[in-house]
């Protein structure tokens, strides 16, 4: 059951407002009495950086994390995929469990720095 949820939000845009607030959840005063975060880039880098020692509790959810982009970035995406399967080659010489999940992932390309790659 979601309807007792406390949201906290820098915004004041009707569409963040409207879709809280269908769902009857309530708008937080305190500093950390929220159930859900509605941040910006620059705030949850603030609020999150380790010097704080902020952390998430049990029952909190935030719409961006620190350093976000390396899974939200397609390039930088692939690149992580690429290290962690490094990793677990190195850990599974014998091709069983997650490396044999990772054969999945396609050949990708960053363009324009890939272009001889991608056209062989």
């Amino acid at each position: 059951n979601m309807s007792g949820m406390k949201f906290k939000t820098e915004f004041d845009k009707a569409v963040i407002l409207t879709n809280f607030e269908k769902r009857g959840w309530k708008r937080c005063e305190g500093e950390d009495d929220w159930n859900f975060y509605w941040a910006n880039k620059d705030s949850t880098k603030q609020v999150f950086h380790p010097e704080t020692g902020t952390r998430l509790g049990d029952q909190q959810i935030i719409n961006h994390f620190p350093n976000h982009f390396e899974l939200t970035r397609k390039d930088l995406l692939v690149k992580n995929i690429k290290r962690y399967k490094r990793e677990a080659d190195r850990d599974t010489p014998d091709g069983s469990g997650e490396k044999k999940l990772l054969e999945m992932i396609p050949v990708t390309f960053v363009l324009p720095a890939d272009y001889s790659l991608f056209v062989e």
